[in-house]
């Protein structure tokens, strides 16, 4: 098994013994990743560096403590399944436990002629390929709308309907609330 490695951004730099911790929840007692991995700052400052040697996949809550065991920061982030790096853990905005960001998202899909499509499955993930698990769903409204509650990131988005067949994966970058048209 290839290691995984993990990046992190800070805005302060020197910071030395970084410990990262990946756990199922953000109160499981044991650390996925046993242990803990050493954070090492690049010669880029601010980004430090751990290779995680298990094989750890899924939804997974990290934890940035320092030496003396101060915790700097934590968060829900997503690990895929066969993801050697680097892969990089947000400062902020966070998720909260139930996986929601802090922005409001909302994407419209509508047929051709611009008839809103209603109960579409909607699904949004953070690979493009088929097989990458769903980490959010929703079915769109009367007016056709799917909406979420995302951290901001790079998302891949893909919709299915009776009656309409889409192949297409859409690239969403979220850097705040707004509408999203999916082309």
């Amino acid at each position: 098994m290839a290691n995984t490695v993990i990046h992190y951004r800070h805005l302060v730099r020197g910071l030395t013994g970084l410990k990262l911790e990946l756990r199922s929840s953000a109160v499981s007692a044991d650390p996925l990743n046993t242990g803990g991995d050493t954070l090492t700052e690049s010669v880029q400052g601010g980004l430090y560096t751990a290779t995680v040697t298990e094989a750890i996949t899924g939804r997974c809550w990290f934890t940035i403590k320092t030496s003396a065991g101060n915790v700097i920061d934590e968060g829900w982030s997503s690990l895929l399944a066969d993801t050697v790096g680097p892969y990089e853990l947000r400062e902020t905005p966070q998720e909260d436990e139930n996986g929601n960001g802090p922005y409001n998202i909302t994407i419209p899909w509508t047929y051709s002629g611009g008839t809103a499509l209603v109960g579409a499955q909607v699904w949004i993930n953070t690979s493009s390929t088929n097989s990458s698990p769903r980490l959010y769903e929703a079915i769109t409204d009367g007016s056709g709308n799917a909406k979420f509650q995302l951290a901001a990131g790079t998302y891949y988005v893909r919709m299915r309907a009776t009656g309409y067949r889409s192949n297409s994966v859409y690239t969403l970058v979220v850097t705040g609330e707004e509408t999203f048209t999916l082309s």
